[in-house]
Parts: C-alpha cells; sequence; structure tokens
C-alpha cells in the first residue's frame, strides 16, 4: 500500500499535501513525531487506519513465523506511524525471535524514546532483561527486571524471570545495589526509567493547558505523566479536577 493512496479520497490533493500520516493516539503520537522528526511540512491525518491494519497482518505473520515478510508489513505501518509502539515492539521482536541480539539490543533502546505508557515502559526493560540473559550477564539482567518492576502489571512475569536467573546461576548472583544498577545504566546506556523528554513533553503541555484553562487535554497529558511516574502531587492534581461528567452537571443546572 502506497502511503499516499488516499489521493483517491479526493479530499486532499497531492500538491496541498505535505506529509500524510495515521497516528493512534493523534494527541500525544503527533506531538511525539513533530519533536523526534522534526518534519518541516504540515501533518495530514489519513483517513485509513494503515498502521493498525498493518499491526494485525505482521502480528499475523510473526505467529506464522514468517519473519522476513512480517518485518516488511510491520515497516509499512511505521512508514504511517513512525511512533507507534505497538508496531516498534512487534517488528523487534522479530529480531528477538531470530537470535539476532545486537540489532534487538539497539532497537529496544531506541523504543524507550517512544514508550508513553508505564507497560511500554516495562517491556523495554523485560526485553534488556531477555538481552543480558542471553548474554549470560546475569547481575545485569537482574538490573533491568528490577528496574521494570514499578511499571509492570505483571509482577508474577518478573518474579519468574529473577527465579530462572537464581535458579540457573545457583544462587551465586545477589541482586545489584541501587548504586550497582546506575553504573550498569550509564555503562549500555538505558534509561532508569521513562525517556526524560517524552516526561518533559508530557508534563510541558499538561502544565500549557492547564494554564490555558483546558482541562480535557490537560488531564489527558497529566494522566499519562502519572502512570508513568506514580508522582503522588499530580495524582492530587488530577483528583482536584472535575470530570467531564461533572462540568456538564454543572453547567446543565444553570
Amino acid at each position: 500500500i502506497h502511503r499516499y493512496d488516499c489521493y483517491t479520497t479526493g479530499l486532499i490533493s497531492p500538491e496541498k499535501l505535505q506529509e500524510l500520516r495515521q497516528m493512534n493516539n493523534p494527541m500525544v503520537d503527533e506531538i511525539l513525531y513533530t519533536h523526534l522528526y522534526k518534519p518541516e511540512k504540515e501533518l495530514r491525518r489519513a483517513l485509513i487506519p494503515y498502521p493498525e491494519i498493518y499491526s494485525l497482518y505482521g502480528g499475523l505473520l510473526v505467529e506464522l513465523k514468517r519473519l522476513d515478510e512480517a518485518r516488511k508489513a510491520l515497516q509499512k505501518g511505521l512508514r504511517w506511524n513512525p511512533v507507534s509502539f505497538q508496531l516498534t515492539a512487534e517488528y523487534i521482536e522479530t529480531f528477538k525471535m531470530e537470535g539476532k541480539m545486537e540489532e534487538f539490543f539497539k532497537l529496544t533502546l531506541d523504543a524507550f524514546k517512544i514508550a508513553t505508557r508505564a507497560p511500554w515502559v516495562a517491556r523495554c526493560f523485560r526485553n534488556l532483561g531477555y538481552y543480558f540473559v542471553e548474554k549470560e550477564l546475569y547481575t545485569e539482567a537482574m538490573a533491568c527486571y528490577m528496574v521494570s518492576a514499578p511499571y509492570d502489571e505483571n509482577k508474577t512475569q518478573i518474579q519468574a524471570e529473577l527465579y530462572y536467573i537464581q535458579q540457573i546461576t545457583e544462587g551465586k548472583i545477589k541482586e545489584p545495589s541501587d548504586k550497582e544498577i546506575k553504573k550498569i545504566s550509564k555503562r549500555y546506556g538505558f534509561p532508569l526509567g521513562p525517556d526524560k523528554e517524552v516526561l518533559e513533553i508530557v508534563f510541558g503541555l499538561g502544565g500549557h493547558y492547564m494554564r490555558e484553562g483546558q482541562e480535557e487535554p490537560a488531564r489527558y497529558f497529566l494522566t499519562i505523566g502519572y502512570e508513568l511516574t506514580g508522582d503522588e502531587e499530580i495524582r492530587k492534581l488530577l483528583d482536584s479536577m472535575p470530570d467531564q461528567k461533572e462540568k456538564r452537571n454543572e453547567e446543565e443546572s444553570l
């Protein structure tokens, strides 16, 4: 599928179109794309959900272990939305399945830049943990699984991975200290949490919309920030904001 196929809709002319994309979560994806890729042209939204289509197709090919075809399909999806974490994660998985560990590692480091949900941050750390286990760097692997814990809904999986490391090393590897984890992070170039620029974007925009009195987008970005950080001050701020139902009820009672 060609990226300009939606010219056939007649809604956008080739001369006026600048960049055609289809973002899963337009509010954050478009801003993240602009920040990372700095397009010189105006963004326009495609009318067909190509990223979802290619994600489903690529995922099916992955299940069938037709990995070369899967990568091509996922790459096409990423042309439409280069900051789709779902597409990126599935694409990275193909390298894991083929045992191409260096590509798997490098792509995982890049994926932190588009991980705007806590489970996505956790997945990046689990990927790194898997990489280090494959390299028999068990202290480093434990560090990654430990750091993933606050972001991972599935604590059982983390415990299973840590237990596996203890079993394979016959209990000879101790859990690294916070100081050791920081050294490992610096040595291999991965963050100890969500990407700093992602946090700057969501909190910056949340604050901007708060100052502008636009509660809905402010709540949207601050909710992302709270999920990524668990910051209690942000939770209190969110709790103090009336939800849309309450606001409508107040307006109707006037």
